[in-house]
């Protein structure tokens, strides 16, 4: 089932297994799409799955095991779908960056609020004050 995470450059990504997944493309025949481990850049890992092209995004298989780690990351998953969330309320509501990091930080688990990735510079509480702000559109 479809998990509802977007990148920061607001594209669909799909967690599976404690992976994560970026769309690579559909099927000629558009019934599945293709989805590859979002390490591929990083690790060069090779992960790659298939799921269902309608809105549920049905898992359907796995095409070739991750090269990444022997392991998903739940953990690391928790955090993208904070993130992806914070992200869609700090573009979509007029709120105080505090106010929505407070909310979005109320119901993590622990495991989540003390995940800290070895090869990203900023830590999840301290990356929370990078979202993007809602446009302002009134004529001037």
């Amino acid at each position: 089932m479809y998990n509802g995470i977007l990148s920061e450059k607001n594209r669909e990504k799909f967690s599976h297994d404690g992976y994560i997944y970026v769309m690579d493309k559909p099927s000629a025949d558009g019934e599945k799409i293709f989805w590859r481990c979002d390490t591929r850049g990083t690790t060069g890992c090779s992960g790659r799955i298939h799921t269902t092209s309608d809105e549920e995004r049905s898992f359907l298989k796995l095409v070739t095991m991750h090269s990444c780690s022997g392991l998903g990351n739940p953990a690391r998953v928790g955090v993208q779908k904070a993130m992806s969330m914070i992200r869609q309320r700090g573009a979509s509501t007029m709120e105080k960056p505090a106010q929505i990091r407070a909310a979005a930080v109320q119901n993590l688990p622990l495991a989540i609020l003390t995940f800290s990735n070895p090869r990203c510079r900023t830590n999840f509480p301290r990356s929370l004050n990078n979202f993007p702000r809602p446009r302002n559109n009134s004529p001037h």
